[in-house]
């Protein structure tokens, strides 16, 4: 009696040919082109322009004449340039981290269900969407030398300062305004990540005797990490790119003790006519914000990805 022999099952030794993309797939692309053109134009165009300007000398009344990396070798003997640097850096060592602490802690105290939450989340985000050179104006009024600010140091028995035209002061009390107008948009965003947290975690971790700083420092610091390194990145990228306070408030004075690397590209590209060292200035800002970035995400991260 022979024994059956077991099937053998061929294998497939083909891949699978790619799909073409459907009609339906082809006239969606069709319709989206229009729109992906013009985006891609508007938003990548500028900097394309810009630095390929960054190697030229123009004055936007004259030709533009190529100068190779000339622009670039300049700025490395611009003692402005270093000082705006300079200020820049400060400006954000002062803003950001005040930014952050502050924001995480009205998160924790308005992610509470009592009456009145809401308006008071509106009211701290009111800030964010309002104008930055009119918070600029009603701030240079708050310390001017006969501003509310000093008229509570005079009431205190205390000297008034010289809050926009002290060099060493400055810096300080534009990080002061430039906090309190965008610390409301860190609290969302940390408040939305305490409201993803489980609560059954904290739970637990309350039945286990768990007090609340343990549980804050222990459970909920941990996992809101990604959201505060998102939130820290922001902050920095845009603390690199103030301009307006700086404008309207001190006009990069004094001495330009208030000129950052925006301001001082909007003075030599717009002011002084130099297209191309504006544009160089610009090239060597965004190079400075990306590996800001990426270090902040190296660091800050850990072993984990933000994203």
């Amino acid at each position: 009696m022979a024994l059956a022999q077991p099937i053998a099952t061929p294998t497939l030794t083909r891949k699978r040919k790619g799909r073409r993309p459907s009609r339906q797939t082809l006239v969606a692309y069709a319709f989206l082109a229009p729109s992906l053109i013009l985006f891609a134009v508007f938003r990548h165009g500028p900097t394309i322009f810009g630095l390929a300007l960054s190697f030229f000398d123009w004055t936007m009344v004259d030709d533009p004449e190529f100068v190779g990396t000339k622009n670039f070798e300049n700025l490395a003997h611009d003692d402005i340039y270093w000082k705006a640097l300079g200020n820049t850096v400060k400006y954000t060592v002062f803003s950001v981290p005040p930014d952050i602490i502050i924001a995480l802690v009205l998160a924790v105290l308005l992610n509470q269900r009592l009456k009145g939450m809401k308006l008071f989340r509106l009211a701290y985000f009111v800030p964010v969407i309002t104008s930055g050179a009119l918070v600029a104006i009603v701030w240079g009024w708050l310390y001017s030398p006969r501003g509310i600010i000093n008229g509570w140091l005079i009431d205190l028995g205390l000297t008034p300062q010289k809050w926009l035209t002290d060099p060493s002061l400055v810096l300080v009390s534009i990080a002061a305004m430039g906090t309190w107008k965008h610390v409301g948009f860190n609290m969302l965003i940390l408040l939305a990540g305490l409201q993803s947290i489980p609560a059954e975690i904290e739970e637990a971790a309350r039945l286990d005797g768990a007090g609340r700083l343990r549980i804050f420092f222990t459970i909920t610091l941990p996992l809101l990490k990604p959201v505060i390194v998102l939130a820290t990145i922001l902050t920095t990228i845009g603390a690199f790119q103030m301009f307006d306070a700086a404008y309207v408030m001190t006009g990069g004075g004094p001495f330009y003790a208030s000129t950052t690397l925006v301001y001082y590209t909007y003075l030599k590209a717009f002011d002084q006519y130099q297209m191309g060292y504006g544009a160089a200035i610009a090239f060597t800002l965004f190079l400075i914000i990306l590996v800001v970035t990426l270090v902040q995400r190296r660091v800050l991260r850990g072993d984990e990805d933000v994203y």
